[in-house]
């Protein structure tokens, strides 16, 4: 599982965290599901269902129809889902998938964070026998999964944090949980409208 986010403008921010290096801002493109969805679980569940190691296909079938989340109860567009051809229900499992988990905390709200689920990786014996790898894809960044790369000069990164702070991104409010970082901020206001009072950033966000 890896954190994203939903707000281009927090994505920017975190593309400029390190002032050394070129930064990227990686676009996908996937519709987000909910934490509901069948096959979010079934991709988290994996793990558990093929106790971490390789498992042939029918056995791995077999024990994911037959958790609650794939219920009509669970879900109830799954009867819908079931009519559908098997394969295609197995290649959605196949693929990354994003899944916004609902509200957890005021850093998550802030950040529009979201979540990538990585599914194991397929694969076929000499035979042709299909199976299910205890090892997660590797996504490449030509993969159809991401849309689009933008690039990030180490040259531009100060002033576009300049900038996302006039539209209130900041270090402290995106993590407003983290104490030392909030008030170093409000130190760094202070010390600002001390020293430089006719140069007062309009929009400074203090949280």
């Amino acid at each position: 599982m890896m954190d994203v986010s939903g707000n281009a403008l927090v994505a920017l921010y975190f593309a400029c965290d390190n002032p050394e290096k070129d930064g990227q801002v990686i676009v996908f493109d996937e519709k987000i599901v909910s934490a509901y969805n069948p096959y979010a679980n079934a991709i988290a569940d994996t793990y558990r269902i093929t106790q971490n190691s390789k498992t042939d296909m029918d056995t791995y079938r077999y024990h994911i129809y037959k958790q609650e989340y794939f219920s009509s109860l669970e879900y109830p567009n799954w009867e819908n889902i079931k009519n559908q051809d098997d394969s295609h229900n197995m290649e959605l499992l196949k693929q990354p998938i994003v899944v916004d988990v609902g509200s957890l905390n005021q850093r998550q709200i802030n950040q529009s964070g979201k979540f990538i689920l990585f599914p194991n990786e397929f694969y076929k014996d000499s035979k042709g026998k299909e199976y299910i790898s205890n090892q997660l894809i590797k996504v490449r960044k030509d993969s159809k999964f991401i849309k689009a790369i933008i690039s990030i000069p180490k040259e531009e990164k100060n002033r576009i944090l300049e900038q996302l702070e006039l539209v209130g991104i900041t270090k402290d409010f995106l993590f407003p949980d983290n104490t030392e970082i909030v008030c170093n901020s409000i130190k760094q206001t202070i010390r600002n409208e001390m020293y430089y009072p006719s140069n007062k950033k309009i929009g400074t966000r203090i949280s």
